[in-house]
């Protein structure tokens, strides 16, 4: 982590210092370095984006045609970066959203994660060739109806392992990335939430809590106080979600410096 520190960063010091003294922490100080993260924000959450070369990925994707045939649909709609060669595209949490079909969305919702990574396309490949196209469209099939029946809970126990629709290579970071495009209703400020861990240490850090992507039960904790703390604020639980990752970096910096 480099550049300019963000102006709550000293704020954030005295939490982290408070946490790791085992002492409380007052919900003001929690909703105001929160309040001050989506300030922050460069552009709404829905386009919020990176940088994704879609060119690469599909010439990586030459020997996996289903696949191939998809990112040509998704590379087309996307914008090119300014400043960027051809082959590049910004993708935007709201590019993802947009895409109705499930093999689409999970291509889609992979090249927003890894962005501009240069393996995101190999992972990628790695995860459809083993598991096969038809087991990916029917793990996002059996996550939607997960959480529609149990909630944030039972979205995280079906992308598990030992769920049903646990993919073989996605681990909860992805794999929640996936049940938040697929499931998020961005209308109603409802569904699961990406958990990785940059949120997990903002999370311990603003409400003692770790390790929030370790159960269902401490993962459906974390998207519900999400929510409370986005009711708070008049904002949405994806808002909070993407101020924690941004927090996220700067705990661990400071855990380690205190350490």
């Amino acid at each position: 982590m480099s550049g300019e520190q963000p102006s709550w960063r000293d704020d954030l010091k005295r939490v982290v210092s408070l946490r790791v003294a085992e002492k409380s922490v007052s919900s003001t100080c929690t909703l105001n370095l929160l309040q001050s993260a989506v300030e922050g924000f460069d552009c709404p959450t829905d386009d919020h984006g990176v940088s994704w070369h879609a060119d690469i990925w599909r010439s990586g994707f030459a020997s996996y045609p289903t696949g191939r045939e998809q990112l040509d649909v998704l590379a087309a709609s996307p914008p090119q970066p300014p400043g960027t060669n051809p082959g590049w595209r910004k993708i935007t949490r709201g590019d993802v959203f947009t895409v109705d079909e499930p093999l689409l969305l999970f291509l889609a919702a992979m090249a927003w994660g890894f962005g501009a990574t240069g393996y995101g396309w190999r992972r990628t490949v790695d995860i459809l060739v083993a598991a096969g196209a038809d087991a990916v469209v029917k793990a996002m099939r059996i996550l939607q109806r997960s959480y529609g029946d149990g909630g944030p809970g039972a979205a995280w126990t079906a992308f598990s392992a030992g769920g049903a629709a646990k993919v073989g290579g996605l681990g909860t970071a992805f794999a929640s990335k996936i049940a938040y495009f697929a499931c998020y209703d961005r209308q109603r400020g409802v569904g699961p939430l990406i958990a990785d861990r940059n949120t997990a240490w903002a999370f311990w850090a603003l409400a003692d809590v770790w390790d929030s992507r370790g159960s269902a039960t401490l993962y459906a904790h974390y998207v519900a106080t999400a929510a409370e703390w986005a009711a708070t604020l008049d904002s949405r639980p994806d808002d909070v979600e993407r101020a924690l990752f941004v927090i996220g970096p700067h705990v661990r910096t400071i855990y380690n410096q205190l350490s």
